[in-house]
């Protein structure tokens, strides 16, 4: 499915130890899983924190959303506040809104450049 296709992303939490279930469902309310992109939890997603398989989640929509640069941004403006253990739905101008915004934060960033940081600074 197409990023156009999305029209929210559910998340199903896990009844057991492992990862949970995340898919993403069209207008017509077909439903597929997101595609895993394995970057730091080869066991699959988590939410609710700041870990690895959150950083896979944030990173797999992000990737989804043609903006993978911004997913560790996504991860704790987004994924770590999910809560654990439970069954949620994100909409897709949820998921654009934090993108544009941490878009943005992004590239002030990067305009200015990394903090200077000295020894005789006070």
């Amino acid at each position: 499915m197409k990023a156009e296709d999305v029209k929210k992303i559910k998340f199903y939490a896990k009844e057991q130890p492992g990862p949970g279930k995340v898919t993403i469902i069209d207008a017509d309310g077909n439903e597929e899983p997101l595609r895993h992109i394995v970057r730091h939890s080869p066991d699959g997603f988590n939410w609710g924190y700041g870990g690895s398989g959150p950083a896979d989640l944030a990173l797999s929509i992000c990737t989804l959303f043609d903006e993978p640069d911004l997913y560790q941004l996504f991860k704790w403006k987004v994924i770590a506040g999910i809560p654990l253990g439970q069954d949620y739905e994100l909409s897709v101008e949820e998921i654009k809104k934090v993108l544009a915004e941490s878009k943005k934060k992004w590239q002030e960033y990067m305009k200015s450049g990394p903090p200077r940081l000295s020894c005789h600074e006070r």
